[in-house]
């Protein structure tokens, strides 16, 4: 099954799936070979897990780690709202609409996955969940 979702030939030893994690203005970004671009394969989310240390048992998902980063600089001291839109546009990876406003604290276990539109307020203390899996 694994060979047929990854586009493989498990008859072929020259059929194989490969994985590449570079890193693109601050974030993890992975491709494949074979490309899983087209129909139901698009629509995988796919979580990177590391660690610093590979004694420790626990792996923590590497956009966590960076969205904690972020979430700590909007929520640990007072930002004007152009700064505010700069900091969610870093943690979303999105440009951010200059209409957007936001009351921190703000929390997220990802952040990549959030896309925020025109004309839109977040209050204070909202925790977004869009991480996946």
């Amino acid at each position: 099954m694994q060979s047929y979702v990854a586009g493989t030939d498990p008859l072929d030893t020259n059929s194989v799936f490969t994985a590449k994690i570079d890193m693109v203005d601050g974030s993890p970004v992975v491709t494949w070979e074979p490309k899983l671009s087209e129909g139901e394969e698009a629509r995988r989310n796919y979580t990177i897990y590391g660690k610093t240390n590979l004694a420790d048992k626990i792996w923590h998902s590497l956009f966590s780690q960076e969205a904690l980063k972020i979430t700590a600089k909007l929520n640990g001291q007072y930002h004007t709202p152009d700064e505010i839109r700069q900091i969610m546009a870093e943690l979303t990876a999105n440009e951010i609409d200059e209409s957007f406003g936001m009351f921190p604290p703000f929390y997220t276990d990802c952040g990549k996955n959030i896309k925020i539109g025109k004309r839109v307020f977040i209050n204070a203390g909202c925790q977004f969940q869009d991480q996946g899996g």
